[in-house]
């Protein structure tokens, strides 16, 4: 039945059309317009497809009256109003999305782009049925205080401020904060670190790089009940749930770390909705969005070179080469099994091994070419067993530097040479001589330029004290798993070389496991001790590599060790299988390569 409006007769519809018109001040422009216009944010770029795609999920707060009262127009590029919300309106936008995307870029211009949405609407508070006095508020969380502030606030704040359309409108940038004087809208930078930020009425939360954020399993206590991203995902949904049950939305985007860190987690949960409920599943990179308990989420997962269209495949090459399976993870959201082996290319960290020469002979004297007469600063780290009946030293220095080819181009950096590798293992029921450790240092120091000498944090202070009384300059450092990927990394490029030591490279290194993708551990039954070491000193000789010396720069003649075929490393593994080395005793100096093994490779 029809309904007579000055004049004009109209049924209930068409009604609720017009009145849906008022609720718009003006007529909304497209977000690619938004993007490229110089009216309005001028960029020279307008989004990829997948990048509109989650900008569009991430931005659609209209109601479905307010769309079909657009339709016909540019806004909704010849789709019906109902068709656009019910695609676009969600909950939960989940992106898994490759390093270097635009995921950051895509979420500062959804940002800007509901705040013009609320400056088109005439009065948002009552859009959304809130009451006068209250702020619609936009908020971005990441991992830290820097992160939020440097890679994502700070550069939003620079593109409003060359916007026409934000300075015409009005706002005022804060440091953490951005209000606009037109309409009831602010905008927030947080961190996970900080304390909460309930009471807000918040219509959209960023988890900017979830997966950074801590894992339950690696916060204690209280600090679990604030900061985990489990945590502070449930806060963002009740949150958003409570103030904006229809369109508020909380944002996922991130690079998974490890197989089923959280945003794996979620990802996952809506591709297993739609296999419960028998529904078709989209290719990854175009989106799907949940059929029953996941209605509300739009998951998506795409590599790096897909979203960003500034960026080619071919351009990651040097990356793939370098660490294959961390590129993947980063580049393709394919990450490796939250407990995997830390190395996974065997055969190069056997080769970084047969490079130099024992020091040590038979008899268990130096060889006499062993000194410091080259005049290269030397690095030592100790590791001290937990029960003090293990402890490794490792001695590292750098010759030089090699040119490495990365994503970001040629980069100059240092070789490192394994000089000097020992263990000491108690006898059984008794304690390793420390005093024989401190000997072996200062006999080290008293041949070698040794500029450093560091120690894990067990039982070390004496040692240390004791060392400084020498003039040795001695100090703590805890091997973490940045030592380990500063290892990996010059194995992978061919910058470390050291020598044969089957319990350090068999039993240790090759054993070695990466858990949570955070941490880097021994199995159960194994132990890292030689590793710690190698790991702890050559990390402090390059972070100590003074790259403005009157440094050679050695592009290094690559061995062909394409003979390395799978029978060739079964030989070196039969030939390994001879060699008894888990002598017992207080001194377990390695020996050198056995020769058989030592002339088969030197006919390679």
């Amino acid at each position: 039945m029809g309904s007579d409006v000055y004049g004009v007769n109209l049924d209930i519809e068409d009604f609720e059309v017009l009145l849906s018109k008022d609720d718009l001040e003006e007529e909304p422009v497209p977000i690619q317009v938004f993007v490229t216009d110089k009216k309005y944010l001028g960029l020279e770029y307008p989004l990829s497809d997948i990048q509109l795609e989650i900008a569009r999920h991430t931005t659609q707060v209209l109601k479905p009256e307010t769309l079909v009262s657009l339709e016909g127009t540019e806004f909704l590029a010849g789709m019906k109003g109902q068709h656009y919300y019910d695609k676009y309106t969600v909950n939960e936008v989940i992106c898994q999305l490759g390093k270097g995307s635009g995921k950051d870029h895509t979420s500062r211009i959804s940002l800007a782009y509901i705040a013009y949405l609320m400056h088109c609407l005439r009065n948002p508070l009552k859009y959304y049925g809130k009451a006068s006095g209250v702020y619609i508020d936009l908020v971005n969380l990441a991992v830290n205080a820097k992160q939020a502030q440097q890679v994502f606030f700070d550069p939003l704040k620079n593109l409003l401020m060359r916007s026409p359309w934000a300075n015409d409108v009005g706002f005022e940038p804060r440091v953490q904060e951005i209000f606009w004087f037109d309409r009831p809208v602010r905008m927030f930078s947080g961190h996970s670190e900080a304390e909460g930020w309930e009471g807000y009425e918040v219509l959209l939360v960023v988890l900017d790089e979830i997966s950074a954020f801590k894992v339950d399993s690696e916060l204690k206590n209280d600090l679990r009940s604030k900061g985990s991203a489990s945590v502070i995902y449930e806060m963002a949904r009740a949150s958003i749930t409570s103030r904006f049950p229809r369109f508020g939305k909380v944002v996922l985007l991130s690079f998974p770390r490890f197989k089923n860190d959280f945003i794996q987690q979620r990802y996952k949960s809506v591709m297993d909705d739609l296999k419960e409920q028998r529904k078709k599943v989209a290719p990854e990179n175009t989106g799907n969005k949940g059929a029953l308990r996941e209605r509300t989420c739009w998951a998506l997962k795409a590599p790096t070179w897909e979203v960003n269209p500034t960026r080619e495949r071919y351009e990651f090459d040097d990356e793939y080469a370098r660490d294959p399976i961390m590129a993947r993870a980063r580049y393709e959201c394919e990450p490796p099994e939250m407990e995997d082996a830390y190395f996974r290319d065997p055969e190069t960290v056997r080769k970084a091994f047969i490079i130099k020469e024992n020091p040590i002979e038979e008899d268990g004297t130096y060889k006499q070419w062993f000194n410091g007469a080259n005049g290269h600063p030397r690095f030592i780290h100790i590791d001290l067993g937990l029960k003090r009946d293990r402890a490794a030293l490792c001695m590292v220095h750098s010759p030089g530097a090699k040119q490495i080819k990365t994503s970001g181009g040629i980069e100059t950096l240092p070789i490192v040479e394994m000089d000097y590798l020992r263990s000491w293992e108690a006898l059984p029921y008794q304690e390793i001589d420390f005093a024989s450790i401190r000997y072996e240092i200062s006999d080290l120091a008293r041949r070698f330029p040794v500029v450093s000498v560091t120690f894990d944090q067990w039982q070390s202070a004496d040692m240390i004290q004791s060392l400084r009384s020498l003039n040795i300059n001695a100090d703590l450092h805890t091997v973490r798993k940045t030592d380990y990927d500063t290892l990996s990394t010059a194995i992978y490029d061919g910058r470390f070389r050291g020598y044969w030591n089957e319990l350090l490279v068999e039993e240790e290194l090759l054993r070695l496991k990466l858990i949570n993708n955070t941490k880097v551990d021994h199995p159960t039954q194994g132990s890292k001790d030689l590793a710690d070491s190698v790991a702890g000193a050559c990390y402090m000789c390059i972070d100590n590599f003074i790259s403005d010396l009157d440094v050679e720069v050695e592009i290094l003649d690559e061995v062909d060790y394409d003979l390395l075929t799978d029978e060739s490393i079964d030989k070196i593994k039969d030939a390994l299988d001879e060699v008894n080395r888990q002598k017992k005793g207080v001194d377990r100096r390695p020996k050198q390569m056995p020769d058989e093994l030592k002339d088969w490779l030197t006919m390679l």
